[in-house]
This record gives structure tokens, C-alpha cells and sequence, in this order.
């Protein structure tokens, strides 16, 4: 073995003892200040928790201090570094059933069974729509010993998404609950499993990507995104699996190899086979893996692959159809007619535009407010800030560093724009009025979306600003996330 060979995996093996300690620590520690602050009401901040809590602080902090500074040039890395922080303290801060839909992702993490009328969950669990309002009140509700051989049937099932959806948080949840752990204890667990995937993912996302890496970093550091993630949501897995999708997809177009590496194929394959089991309503996007056809070898394959694709779109069609969906077509199928359905498309644009953006932004976390405004935590004008440092970031990824043929960036952009015209198409069947602007598009929808957007202009002109360094765009998005957070703590106080 080489002393060259033998110098890199002593530094790799260094790197992951001090990311695995650095984990650790801020993990617990971020977990001792939530017992810190639900104890406070009754016990004051004199306590083992906060004790912990602090300890555990500091040498988060020296930790922090030296993976920032080693690693300041590498944005994959960076992102390393910010993710747990963040990813801990939507998982520990934001209450549980305050992420949108939270409830009813909960009782499947316990009851994991797709396509059931009713679920079995926890009787002691709280039931849909009733929340938990404080710390203090989460405290309470920590400390009860639950007995899980009592059990109540629940409707909201989310019954549409697979149990592939819910895989790693609910056997987090098995394995608690033959501990005996508090449910609440379990969710907050399950919680930080999906934040694990998420953490894992956008650090491969963004290593993966030849360029727009300082965009892809605060791309995936969206506060919103961050409360999605860190949630027991079925966005988790939907958002990683339809994400590195695209950034495969974008990184075999840049690379332009002829002759694409089975290894690469049969990853790209793995991440579609997730987005068809998780959402889809995503899978109109795996259409950008067209771009890859002048990259087959075989001219039969090349052939092939369009026409199998279009066979594997009537299939998933009748797929959902025969899932239940025929009968909401039948019902509101004139709301597609295209003089309604782009009337009723400007007047939620005219109305609808701004808050759905700011939400995308993290202008209010948890619940929309016009939905569930007591779930809801408004963030003012750090939403604006975010946006703008996106936009800083994105034009960073005009670098030069990525030649992508312009017919391929049109076709991005494009699919881009069909997915959010059918995502439309399937809230406006689902509304309930007739006329006015659509309810229910919030900002969470728009992430691939924007993703696949913002790809299809990479590098599209070299700009001085490509030059801009990673660590100012981290400690940019480290500050307003961190702002976000305290607004949450403070509302939920």
C-alpha cells in the first residue's frame, strides 16, 4: 500500500470520527434545550438539561469552529456542517402536528399500511387538528407512559402514498415502541431519521452537481424545506427522491459521455423507482432524463426508450385512475376546460402568487395561516432576505464550468412549467368552488419545481460572481435559518 493510499484514508477516517462527534454532540445537545425549555415553566433554568445543554454547546461549537474552517471551500461538505444544526432544531423546536398535514403522516409512522380506510394508532395520541400549543404543554405530554396495547381507528390515512413513504421512520417507531418510549418521544425520533436521509442526500446532491453548488447549498437549506425534512412528513422522502433524480440527471448531461456506465444508469433507475413509489405527481420531471438519449450507445435503445416512456405514462395514468381518482375526474372534469381553467389559473395567480412564494421562502413555518393560524409561526422579512441570497446564488453558478446544450436547458424549463400547470390541474379538480382563486397550492409544492428551474440555467454565462467563495453564502443562510428558528422557539414559547 502506498504512504499516498495511507495518508487519504487516515484523513477520511479522521473527517468521519470528527463529523461523528460533532453529530453527536449537537444532536444531544439540541435535545437537551428542548428539556431545558419545556422544564423551565415548573423548575426554572437551573437544571441537569440545561447543564447538558450548554456542555454539549460548547464543544459543538469548537467542533463547528474547525469543520467551518477546514472545509470552507468545499460547499458538499459545508453543507455537512450546517445540516444537523438546522435539521436538529426543526426536528426538536417545531411542535409536533404543527408541519402541514403532520397528523395524519404521524398516525401512518405508527400504522404503517398504505391504501386502509382506517388506521389503528395510539389511543393516547393526540386526534387530528387538536395541537399541542406550548412548550409547556409539550412537557406534559412527554412525561405520560403510554400504553400502546390501547388503540383508536383514525380516517386520516393519507391512504395514496406507499408504505415506502414512511420505511425508516416507522421501523424507528417499531423499534421504540418495543423500548416502551413515549409516542411523542418516537415522533421526535422519527423526525430525526428523515432529517438523516435529507442530511445524507444534500450532501450527495451537491457533490454530485458540476456546477451550482453555492446554489444547491441554499437551495437545500430553505428554511421550509429544512421543516419539511425534519418532519414525519411523506415530503421527506418525496422531495430526496425526486431531487437527486434531477441532479443525476443534470450531472450525466453535463459529463456528456457516450456510453453511460451501467453503475450510473442503475442509480438513476433506483431514484425513479423511488419517485414513482413516493409521489406521482413528480413524475412528469423524470422527463428530463430525455436529454440523455444522445448519450445511449445503442441506436435501438435510443429508439426504445421515448416510446417505452410514453407506455409507461398510460400506464401510470390508468394506474391512478383505477386508484380512486376516476371519480374525482368525473365529477369536476369541466373544470378543465380550458376557458375555466385558465381563468380560474389568473385569478390564483392574481391572488395566490405572493403568499405562495413568500411561503416557499419560509415567511410562515408550520401551518399556512389562513389555514391553522394558532399551528402557524410568522417569520417576518428574513423570507426576503433568503430570496435574495438565492438569487446571489444562482447567479454564483454562472461559473462557466457547465456546457449544457440550450435545447436541453429549454426542455428543463419547460417540463418545469408543465408539472406546475399539472400540479394546478389536480388542485383545481380537487376545490371545492366552482369560481375564484384555488385554494390550497402552498409554497412546499413548488420545490422540485424550482430545483429543475433553476438547473436549466447554470452556467448559463460566466459572471464575476461565480467567483464568490461558499463559506459567505453558508454563513448567509446559517444566519436566517437561525432567525427562522428563533421565531419558532419564540412562538411555540
Amino acid at each position: 500500500m502506498s504512504e499516498g493510499s495511507q495518508t487519504e484514508k487516515g484523513a477520511r477516517a479522521e473527517r468521519i470520527v470528527l463529523f461523528g462527534f460533532y453529530f453527536a454532540f449537537v444532536i444531544v445537545g439540541e435535545a437537551a434545550l428542548l428539556g431545558a425549555l419545556c422544564a423551565h415553566y415548573r423548575e426554572g433554568w437551573a437544571t441537569l438539561a440545561t447543564g447538558l445543554a450548554v456542555a454539549c454547546a460548547g464543544v459543538s461549537l469548537v467542533l463547528f469552529a474547525r469543520l467551518f474552517d477546514r472545509y470552507r471551500t468545499s460547499p458538499e461538505r459545508l453543507f455537512l456542517v450546517l445540516a444537523p444544526i438546522l435539521l436538529g432544531g426543526f426536528a426538536f423546536f417545531m411542535m409536533p402536528y404543527a408541519v402541514p398535514d403532520e397528523f395524519t403522516h404521524i398516525n401512518r409512522i405508527f400504522d404503517n399500511r398504505a391504501g386502509q380506510a382506517l388506521l389503528d394508532v395510539p389511543a393516547q395520541l393526540h386526534q387530528a387538528y387538536v395541537f399541542i400549543d406550548n412548550y409547556e404543554q409539550l412537557a406534559a405530554e412527554l412525561l405520560v407512559p403510554f400504553d400502546y396495547t390501547q388503540v383508536r381507528q383514525t380516517d386520516f390515512t393519507v391512504a395514496a402514498y406507499s408504505e415506502a413513504n414512511y420505511l425508516v421512520p416507522s421501523l424507528t417507531v417499531l423499534a421504540g415502541k418495543a423500548l416502551g418510549l413515549n409516542a411523542y418521544v418516537l415522533i421526535y425520533l422519527a423526525r430525526l431519521s428523515n432529517a438523516a436521509l435529507f442530511m445524507l442526500a444534500g450532501w450527495w446532491i451537491i457533490r454530485r452537481l458540476p456546477s451550482g453548488k453555492q446554489f444547491a447549498l441554499v437551495f437545500l437549506l430553505n428554511p421550509m424545506l429544512l421543516q419539511q425534512e425534519a418532519s414525519c412528513s411523506a415530503d421527506a422522502l418525496c422531495n430526496i427522491a425526486i431531487l437527486c433524480f434531477l441532479a443525476q440527471v443534470v450531472a450525466l448531461r453535463a459529463e456528456g459521455r457516450v456510453g453511460i456506465p451501467w453503475r450510473q444508469w442503475a442509480l438513476l433507475g433506483f431514484f425513479f423507482a423511488l419517485v414513482f413509489l413516493c409521489k406521482y405527481a413528480y413524475l412528469p420531471l423524470t422527463a428530463a432524463a430525455l436529454v440523455l438519449l444522445p448519450q445511449i450507445k445503442r441506436r435501438w435503445i435510443r429508439w426504445g426508450v421515448p416510446f417505452a416512456m410514453a407506455g409507461f405514462a398510460v400506464f401510470a395514468v390508468a394506474f391512478v385512475l383505477s386508484s380512486g381518482y376516476r371519480r374525482l375526474l368525473d365529477e369536476a372534469a369541466h373544470r378543465l376546460e380550458p376557458s375555466m381553467f385558465i381563468q380560474r389559473l389568473l385569478e390564483t395567480v392574481q391572488h395566490r402568487s405572493v403568499p405562495t412564494i413568500c411561503q416557499f421562502a419560509g415567511e410562515n413555518l408550520g401551518w399556512p395561516h389562513e389555514a391553522l393560524y394558532p399551528a402557524a409561526a410568522h417569520v417576518p422579512l428574513v423570507w426576503a432576505a433568503y430570496l435574495a441570497v438565492l438569487l446571489v446564488a444562482l447567479l454564483a453558478s454562472f461559473d462557466g464550468r457547465l456546457s449544457i446544450p440550450w435545447h436541453n436547458r429549454l426542455t428543463f424549463f419547460l417540463l418545469a412549467v408543465v408539472e406546475q400547470l399539472m400540479l394546478f390541474a389536480v388542485f383545481l379538480l380537487d376545490c371545492s368552488d366552482d369560481a375564484g382563486p384555488v385554494e390550497g397550492v402552498q409554497g412546499r409544492y413548488f420545490i422540485p419545481v424550482a430545483f429543475l428551474g433553476a438547473a436549466s440555467l447554470f452556467s448559463l454565462k460566466r459572471l464575476r460572481i461565480g467567483e464568490a467563495p461558499a463559506h459567505l453564502f453558508a454563513i448567509a443562510v446559517l444566519a436566517l435559518d437561525a432567525i427562522s428558528l428563533a421565531f419558532v422557539i419564540i412562538w411555540f414559547w
